[in-house]
């Protein structure tokens, strides 16, 4: 071969491994990332976070009611509004926040050099962004979205966890809705006054653990 002969097939080969790359690491229904490519970064991320180069903060979004959707409408409703949804979320977010499909009707996104009052206003904002599009199959559709914030030496487990926590709550409360998790590095709002708690309970919908 020569030595132009050689260069094309070792381009070729480097495409093959981008592209099978690129598949491992995407969802191939929405098109955003899958769990594994999130919980890379996620590992990722945390470390930075851990050795203090920058914060963290973690939405858990849910679809509300999907089930009556794939009952009503078939599973290939259900799939588009999966696809819509990534979209719609896609649109509201920076360049460097990661949106992946965390399982069924959930998804997680990462959203560093964030803290958390700005990840809730962020979340309200995909939020009313779902809660206002006309999704094709002609029914409406919200999310209820967990918002924490991470803290160092923290473990990604322990992240996702505090963000499933507070989509409990959302759920619990109504569903629709955006909740917080207080610092795991606080006893809750203990040692806090009455006056300081109620504060923070109304402008971030405060969980307390």
């Amino acid at each position: 071969l020569s030595l132009s002969q050689l260069r094309r097939e070792y381009l070729r080969g480097r495409e093959r491994e981008d592209l099978l790359r690129q598949v491992a690491h995407t969802d191939p229904l929405t098109g955003v990332a899958n769990r594994r490519a999130l919980n890379d970064q996620l590992v990722a991320q945390v470390g930075l976070l851990s050795r203090g180069h920058q914060r963290l903060s973690v939405l858990m979004v849910d679809v509300d009611d999907f089930k009556p959707v794939n009952d009503r409408f078939g599973h290939a409703a259900g799939d588009a509004v999966l696809v819509e949804l990534a979209a719609l979320m896609s649109e509201q977010l920076r360049s460097s926040d990661q949106l992946g499909r965390w399982g069924g009707e959930e998804f997680l996104v990462l959203v560093p050099a964030t803290p958390l009052q700005a990840a809730h206003d962020l979340a309200e904002r995909i939020r009313k962004a779902v809660a206002g599009h006309p999704f094709r199959h002609g029914e409406r559709v919200t999310v209820s979205i967990g918002v924490a914030e991470g803290v160092p030496d923290e473990s990604p487990e322990q992240l996702v966890g505090r963000g499933d926590q507070a989509l409990y709550a959302a759920k619990r409360d109504g569903r629709n809705r955006v909740r917080v998790t207080a610092d795991p590095r606080a006893d809750g709002m203990a040692g806090r006054s009455e006056e300081h708690t109620s504060e923070l309970q109304s402008r971030l919908h405060l969980v307390c653990r």
